[in-house]
């Protein structure tokens, strides 16, 4: 999720941003909160007026995260605000249950 943020920067082994993020999405395999993500990115889509398009990018089987940071790209490619709007309310979703994941793990640890 860190090297989605750099987008089309270059980054740690001469990798763009992206590119880097599918490489350690695909590393990382699946993740038990990718059908909460799943949900709640549809649910969010739902705000905006473009929110069915921008789900057909998107696989509706499963959470890809390499699909959403290639939605990410494009939106940043085509300067599409509404978009990128769109990507950083997931992304900040994403990132608020992965914390409230590690803090659920943490605070269960005696």
């Amino acid at each position: 999720m860190v090297h989605r943020l750099e987008g089309p920067n270059l980054g740690e082994l001469g990798m763009y941003g992206y590119d880097n993020a599918c490489f350690w999405f695909g590393k990382t395999g699946y993740h038990h909160l990718f059908p909460k993500v799943l949900n709640r990115c549809t649910e969010i889509a739902e705000n905006y007026t473009d929110g069915k398009t921008y789900l057909s990018h998107i696989s509706k089987e499963a959470w890809n995260p390499d699909d959403f940071t290639m939605l990410c790209k494009e939106a940043m490619a085509n300067n599409d605000k509404e978009l990128w709007k769109y990507c950083n309310e997931v992304t900040n979703m994403e990132w608020h249950l992965l914390f409230q994941e590690c803090n659920k793990i943490t605070n269960s640890v005696k």
